[in-house]
C-alpha cells in the first residue's frame, strides 16, 4: 500500500500529537496493526493506528487534543521535533490557503481546486473546546506517502445515559496497487445509546456508489468507540467488511471522529470522519 508518513500534524491549529519515549514496541496506545506479508511470508510493513494525546500550546488554543493517527513506523515513537515541525508547517499552509466550506465546517484540499481531483484534505468543524477535525495527507513529505489523522478536543462530562444523533463529514482515499487512485468525500450519521454503550453508523459518499454501515461499541469511561464488523456495500451488495476506531470529543461528547479501513492485511480503502451531536451542533465558524 502507499507509504504512510512518520509524522503527526495540526489541522487548522487543531490536530497535534506527542508521546513520551518508551522502550516497548507494542504500546498501549496502538489500536490496530496492518503488518502485510511478502511472498516469503515475512512481515513487509509496519503500519497501524494509534491513539495519542497532547496539550496544545497557548498560542494554538491550549486545549487537550485526542487523536487517532494511522501511519507507517507504528512500532516506534514519534519524535517531538518531527511533530512540532509538521504541526506548524501544515498549520501555516492552511492559514495561507483558501478554505472551502463543507457541511458545518471548513477545510483545505491538497493538490486540487475541486474535491474530486484532490490528493488529500484537511477539515475542521466547531470551535474552542468542541473542535473536531480530520487530515488526509498524500505526498506531503514524499511522492509515495500517506497519513491519516482524526482528532478533537478531549471529552469531558461523558454521558452515561441517553440517546444521541451525530452527523458530519467523511473523507477517504482509495489505493490501487499501492498508488493513490481516488479521493472521495461524503458524510456520515450515527446514533449512540450511552446507557448501553452501543451505537450504529452509516458512512456515505457523494462521488462513488459505496456505503459503509454497522454497529460499534462505546467505552463510556474513555470516549473510545470501535466497530470491527461494518459492511461495505456497493450497488446493493456487500463487497467487504470494515473496522472503525474512534473517539468522542468535547463537553458532553459533543463531537465524534474516527478512522476506518477495509478489513484486509493491506487496506486499500482508508477514510476518516468528523462531526457533532445534532442536539448541540457546532458553532458557526467566523473569519
Amino acid at each position: 500500500m502507499k507509504k504512510l508518513l512518520l509524522a503527526s500534524a495540526s489541522v487548522l491549529t487543531l490536530i497535534s500529537a506527542c508521546t513520551k519515549e518508551v522502550e516497548v514496541a507494542d504500546r498501549a496506545g496502538i489500536l490496530q496493526k496492518f503488518p502485510g506479508y511478502n511472498e516469503e511470508g515475512e512481515v513487509a510493513q509496519d503500519i497501524g493506528i494509534e491513539r495519542l494525546t497532547t496539550t496544545l500550546p497557548q498560542e494554538l488554543g491550549g486545549q487537550t487534543i485526542v487523536a487517532n493517527v494511522m501511519r507507517e513506523g507504528i512500532s516506534e515513537e514519534l519524535s517531538e521535533d518531527v511533530i512540532e515541525n509538521n504541526a506548524y508547517y501544515i498549520s501555516s499552509q492552511i492559514l495561507k490557503g483558501d478554505a472551502i466550506e463543507y457541511l458545518d465546517g471548513e477545510g483545505f484540499f491538497i493538490d486540487g481546486d475541486a474535491v474530486d481531483t484532490s490528493d488529500g484534505a484537511i477539515y475542521v468543524s466547531g470551535a474552542g473546546e468542541n473542535m473536531v477535525g480530520v487530515g488526509i495527507f498524500a505526498g506531503m513529505e514524499a511522492e509515495n506517502s500517506l497519513m491519516i489523522i482524526a482528532a478533537g478536543t478531549e471529552v469531558s462530562a461523558m454521558p452515561t445515559t441517553g440517546k444521541y444523533d451525530y452527523e458530519g463529514a467523511n473523507f477517504a482515499i482509495e489505493l490501487s496497487d499501492g498508488d493513490l487512485a481516488d479521493a472521495d468525500i461524503g458524510s456520515f450519521n450515527a446514533a449512540v445509546n450511552f446507557g448501553t454503550g452501543e451505537g450504529s453508523i452509516d458512512i456515505g459518499f457523494d462521488n462513488i456508489p459505496v456505503d459503509i454501515d454497522g454497529a460499534f461499541t462505546v467505552d463510556t469511561a474513555t470516549g473510545i468507540f470501535v466497530g470491527n464488523e461494518l459492511e461495505m456495500n456497493a450497488f446493493g451488495q456487500t463487497v467487504d467488511t470494515a473496522t472503525i476506531h474512534g473517539n468522542f470529543h468535547g463537553e458532553g461528547a459533543s463531537g465524534m471522529t474516527g478512522i476506518y479501513t477495509n478489513n484486509i492485511a493491506e487496506p486499500d480503502f482508508i477514510g476518516a470522519i468528523a462531526g457533532h451531536q445534532q442536539d448541540s451542533p457546532p458553532p458557526v465558524l467566523l473569519d
